[in-house]
């Protein structure tokens, strides 16, 4: 048997896997359920930059074009790139809204700004956030504040 056949073999049982753990997910709701829904609200909020992004460059797109490019985009974003990843979702988005014939004078814009909005901008405020929540798991750790790690480390305190 080729080694196509035996991938193709596995297809099924990849599918039924996932699918499993698809509906695992959703039937814990601590975990599951909201992470779906993260997910899902993640997806909808990037293609809504990409969305605005197109139309403050005065393109009309379809938002079934931008959600078509949105997602050729980050299938092209998993192909190893020599420059460790650079550039390659903003080549696959750039190329998909071209092939879909949309004037290269708002694809480059729109898609150079929606990086910018929605992975650029983000960082500063995603290191501060950072460092103050590492400053307030401290304090919880101490058992100053009273968070949910008081007991932990009273517990822990105890036992030494």
């Amino acid at each position: 048997m080729s080694r196509a056949a035996k991938r193709l073999a596995a297809g099924p049982a990849t599918v039924a896997s996932g699918v499993r753990t698809a509906f695992g997910y959703l039937r814990h709701p601590r975990s599951g359920a909201e992470a779906v829904a993260g997910a899902v609200g993640y997806w909808l909020c990037m293609v809504g930059i990409l969305w605005a992004c197109f139309h403050a460059f005065g393109g009309g797109v379809p938002m079934g074009v931008v959600i078509q490019g949105f997602f050729v985009g980050m299938v092209a974003n998993l192909a190893p790139s020599p420059a460790a990843g650079v550039g390659t979702l903003d080549a696959g988005m750039i190329g998909a809204f071209l092939l879909f014939g949309i004037p290269s004078s708002i694809v480059f814009p729109a898609v150079f700004s929606f990086r910018i909005i929605g992975f650029w901008l983000p960082i500063v405020p995603g290191v501060i956030g950072y460092f103050q929540l590492r400053r307030l798991v401290s304090v919880w750790q101490d058992g100053e504040a009273g968070g949910p790690y008081t007991s932990v480390s009273k517990v822990t305190a105890e036992a030494k």
